[in-house]
C-alpha cells in the first residue's frame, strides 16, 4: 500500500528530513571538531605531565647532589666516614635513590651509600664523567632509560676534592606518568560517552536545542582539562601557590578524581621539596641550621645591617673524643643534641631572642654562633661567661653526670673581618689559640694570632720539604742519671730541625705539625733508624746496662707496625733489645686502648722496656697502670718544679713512688734543675733523674765529648 501525503505533509516530512540530516550533519560535525581538540588537549597534557614530572625530579636531583656537594666537603678531607654516613643516611633512604657514591679526587669511592662501606677505596667505575667533574668541576645530568644519573664536584673556593654520583630511578615518574595517562583516557572515553548520548536527544529535538547541548557537553569536560593542564604547568615550575589558587573542581567523575589526585600530588611534592631544601640547609643531627646557611645568614646580616656590632663565635668542644671512645657514638650523639638545645636556649636569653641570633652546627663538634650587639670585649666576656656556663652544666646520660669543656674563638665585626668568610676563619684562628693556651677558654681574634697561624704554615711547608733528604734532622740526647751513685746510666734520644735560613727550629714548632699531619711517620722511622746506628758506634764505650729511650707518637703506635721496624733496624745494627726504651704518653692510649694493647704486650715480649712519660697528668693514670704492662713511669716535671717549697708536690711524689715500688716499676723524675731537687726526689726514693741540673738536650758529639771516657769505658758521674 503506497503511502500518500498532502503537500504539508510532504513538506513536513521533507522539513523533518532535512532538520534530522541538518542535525547529524552538524552533529557530526561538532563530534569531530570535539574529538580533535579533546585529543590535541590530551596530547597536550600527557607531554606536560611528562616534562613536569622529569622535570621535578630534575629539580630534586640538583638539590640533593647541591646539598650533598656542600655538605660532604669537610667530611671528605678530613676523610670522615662517620659524619659522611650520617649525611648520606637520610638521602639514601629517600625512595627515589637507587645508587650513590662519593668519590675523591684521585676517582676512589669515599663512600657508597652502604654503611657496610664493601667498595670503600675501589675506582669509581664510570670514569668518564668522573674525569670531567674532577678536571672541570662540571655537573653533569642525563637521563637514561629507567634513571636520571647526576654528576657533581665536591669542592669550596675553587678546590675540586671529589665528586659525588648519584642516580634517581625513573620507576615512580613512569608509573605517575603512566596513572595519569590512564586516568586521562578513562576520562576521555566517558565524555566520548556523553557525548553521543547528547547526540541522540539532539536528534529527536531542534537543532539548536542539540547545538545548545553539544555546546555544553564539549565545554563539561574541556575546561576542566585546561584547568588541570595550568595545575600541572605551576607544579612543574614549582609555584605551589599558583597550583593552589586554582579553583577546585567539584564532580564526582573522573574529573573530579583527576582534580584530587593532581591537588594530592602537589601537596606531596611539596612537602619533598621542603624537606629536602630543609635538609640541605640544617645539620642532619641537631635540626640547628648548617655551615651553609650560616654563611648565607651571615653574609645577609652584614648586607642588611652593615652598621650592626655583633660577633662569630666558634665553640670546639675539648675531648669529645674521649666521650665517643668510651661511651660510644650513639651517647655522643645525644650529648650533642642536648648540647645543642642548651645553647639555644643561651643564646635566646642572652639575646632576647633577637632576629639575628643564630646557632649552627657545622660538623663533628664545632659550633658557629652569632651574637648581635657586643660593642665591647667586656661584653663578649661576659657573654661568653654564660656559653660556658650553659656548656658545662652536667648531662645525665646512662644514669652518669658527664661535663664536658669547649675552646671559644671570638671575631667581631667589624674590626676582625668584614665579610662572612674573614669572620669564620678569624674566630677558627682564635678558637685554636685558645686550645692552644690549656683550653677550656677563650680568645677574641688580634692580628698576632693571624702571624701566627702563618708562621705554622710556613713552617709545615718548610718541614714538608725537609722530609725529602732528611739531612736537616740531628739526633741529640739528654743524661739519665743514677739519683743514687751519679753514673750516666742511659739517655733519653731526641730529634732537632736545623733548617738551612730558618736555623735551629725549636720542637714546640715542628713537632705537633707533624704529629698532625702524619709527617711524624717518616721522621719517626729516621729517628728509629738514626738511634740503632748510634747506639752500635757507642756499644764498645758503655757497660751492658746502658740504654736510649725514644719517643713514640700516637700515629706510629696506630699505623707503623712498631715491632717489624724495631726489629729491622736492631738486626741491621746488631743492637740488642734491652739498649732501647720506648716512651709513650698517656693520652696516646685514649685513642684504641685494645689496639695498643696488643702493640705493646708485643714490643715488650721482644725485650723492649716501656716506660710511660709524663705520669700523674693524664685522665686516668693509675687506671693505665692496671690495665697496661709497663716497665717504668717518668714522673711530670710538673710535679718536680715546686718539690721544695709546695708539700702536696711533695706528698704526690712519694705516694707515686710508693705505688711504682709496689708494681716493680722503674721510676725516672724529669725536669730536675737543681741539686736541691735532686736530692729530694732521691730520697723519696726515684732511681733514675733527668733535667738541666744534669745537663740539656745536646748534639750527638757534644754527648760523646762530654759524657764518654774512652780510655776507661765508662760514663762520667755526677756529685749529688
Amino acid at each position: 500500500m503506497k503511502l500518500r501525503l498532502r503537500l504539508q505533509g510532504q513538506y513536513m516530512l521533507v522539513t523533518f528530513a532535512l532538520a534530522v540530516v541538518m542535525t547529524l550533519t552538524s552533529a557530526g560535525i561538532h563530534i569531530w571538531l570535539s574529538s580533535a581538540q579533546s585529543s590535541r588537549l590530551l596530547n597536550e597534557l600527557t607531554i606536560q605531565n611528562s616534562k613536569t614530572f622529569r622535570a621535578e625530579l630534575s629539580k630534586r636531583a640538583n638539590q640533593m647532589s647541591g646539598y650533598l656537594s656542600d655538605a660532604l666537603f669537610d667530611p671528605l678531607y678530613m676523610y670522615n666516614l662517620s659524619d659522611a654516613n650520617q649525611l648520606i643516611k637520610p638521602i639514601v633512604q629517600l625512595g627515589e635513590v637507587k645508587r650513590l657514591i662519593v668519590f675523591d679526587s684521585k676517582g676512589r669511592i669515599f663512600h657508597d651509600g652502604d654503611e657496610s662501606l664493601q667498595h670503600l677505596g675501589e675506582p669509581f667505575p664510570f670514569s668518564k664523567p668522573m674525569n670531567n667533574v674532577l678536571r672541570y668541576g662540571s655537573s653533569i645530568q642525563s637521563f637514561g632509560p629507567h634513571s636520571l644519573k647526576v654528576y657533581r664536584p665536591i669542592q669550596a673556593a675553587n678546590q675540586i676534592i671529589g665528586g659525588v654520583y648519584l642516580e634517581l630511578s625513573l620507576d615512580k615518574v613512569e608509573q605517575d606518568i603512566d596513572a595519569m595517562a590512564a586516568l586521562i583516557k578513562a576520562i576521555d572515553r566517558r565524555t566520548q560517552e556523553e557525548l553521543y548520548l547528547g547526540v541522540a536527544l539532539a536528534a529527536i529535538l531542534l537543532l539548536t536545542i542539540s547545538a545548545i547541548i553539544a555546546t555544553l557537553i564539549s565545554r563539561s569536560w574541556s575546561r576542566p582539562l585546561v584547568k588541570l593542564t595550568e595545575q600541572a604547568d605551576a607544579i612543574g615550575r614549582g609555584d605551589f601557590k599558583r597550583a593552589d589558587s586554582i579553583t577546585e573542581i567539584h564532580r564526582d567523575d573522573e574529573i573530579g578524581d583527576l582534580s584530587k589526585a593532581v591537588r594530592s600530588m602537589a601537596t606531596k611534592l611539596e612537602q619533598r621539596t621542603q624537606k629536602i631544601t630543609h635538609l640541605a640547609y640544617h645539620d642532619a643531627l641537631t635540626e640547628l641550621p648548617n655551615r651553609t646557611r650560616f654563611i648565607q645568614h651571615l653574609q645577609s646580616t652584614i648586607k642588611s645591617y652593615p652598621a650592626t656590632s655583633f660577633s662569630v663565635l666558634f665553640l670546639d668542644l675539648d675531648e669529645f673524643k674521649v666521650i665517643n671512645d668510651n661511651y660510644g657514638h650513639d651517647s655522643g650523639d645525644f650529648l650533642l643534641i642536648r648540647l645543642a638545645e642548651k645553647l639555644s636556649a643561651c643564646a635566646r636569653e642572652i639575646t632576647n631572642d633577637h632576629p639575628l641570633t643564630m646557632i649552627s652546627r657545622i660538623g663533628g663538634d664545632e659550633f658557629l654562633m652569632l651574637i648581635p650587639h657586643l660593642k665591647s670585649t667586656e661584653d663578649v666576656d661576659a657573654v661568653v661567661k654564660q656559653i660556658f656556663d650553659a656548656v658545662r652544666s652536667p648531662i645525665l646520660m646512662e644514669n652518669e653526670e658527664l661535663v664536658v669543656g669547649g675552646s671559644i674563638g671570638v671575631a667581631r665585626y667589624p674590626y676582625n673581618g668584614k665579610t662572612s668568610e674573614d669572620l669564620i676563619k678569624n674566630a677558627d684562628i682564635a678558637m685554636y689559640r685558645a686550645k692552644a693556651d690549656g683550653k677550656n677558654t677563650h680568645k677574641t681574634f688580634t692580628p698576632k694570632m693571624f702571624k701566627s697561624v702563618v708562621h705554622r704554615a710556613n713552617i709545615e711547608r718548610e718541614l714538608r720539604r725537609s722530609l725529602s733528604d732528611l739531612q736537616q734532622f740531628e739526633l741529640w740526647f739528654q743524661p739519665l742519671v743514677c739519683l743514687k751513685t751519679g753514673r750516666v746510666i742511659g739517655a733519653e734520644s731526641l730529634v732537632r730541625w736545623r733548617h738551612p735560613t730558618l736555623g735551629l727550629v725549636s720542637p714546640l714548632d715542628f713537632i705537633s705539625i707533624a704529629e698532625e699531619t702524619a709527617m711524624i711517620l717518616p721522621l719517626g722511622q729516621w729517628l728509629i733508624e738514626s738511634l740503632c746506628r748510634q747506639l752500635q758506634q757507642w756499644m764498645p764505650y758503655f757497660g751492658p746496662d746502658f740504654h736510649a729511650s725514644i719517643n713514640i707518637s700516637s700515629k706510629q703506635l696506630y699505623r707503623q707496625n712498631l715491632l717489624e721496624m724495631f726489629a729491622f733496624y736492631m738486626e741491621k745494627y746488631q743492637v740488642p733489645a734491652r739498649a732501647i726504651r720506648m716512651e709513650i704518653t698517656e693520652s696516646l692510649l685514649l685513642q684504641d686502648e685494645d689496639e695498643a694493647e696488643r702493640t705493646l704486650k708485643a714490643i715488650r715480649a721482644s725485650g723492649i722496656e716501656v716506660w710511660l712519660d709524663d705520669f700523674g697528668t693524664g685522665y686516668s693514670s693509675l687506671s693505665y697502670l692496671r690495665k697496661f704492662t709497663v716497665d717504668g713511669i717518668k714522673i711530670d716535671r710538673s710535679f718536680i718544679r715546686d718539690i721544695i717549697a709546695d708539700p702536696k708536690d711533695q706528698q704526690l711524689v712519694q705516694a707515686m713512688v710508693a705505688m711504682a715500688k709496689n708494681l716493680d716499676l722503674l721510676v725516672v723524675a724529669e725536669g730536675i734543675e737543681t741539686p736541691e731537687q735532686a736530692e729530694k726526689v732521691e730520697k723519696f726514693g726515684c732511681q733514675v733523674g733527668q733535667g738541666y741540673y744534669f745537663d740539656k738536650p745536646m748534639p750527638v758529639d757534644d754527648f760523646v765529648k762530654k759524657l764518654i771516657n774512652e780510655s776507661e769505658s765508662n760514663v762520667v758521674e755526677f756529685k749529688l
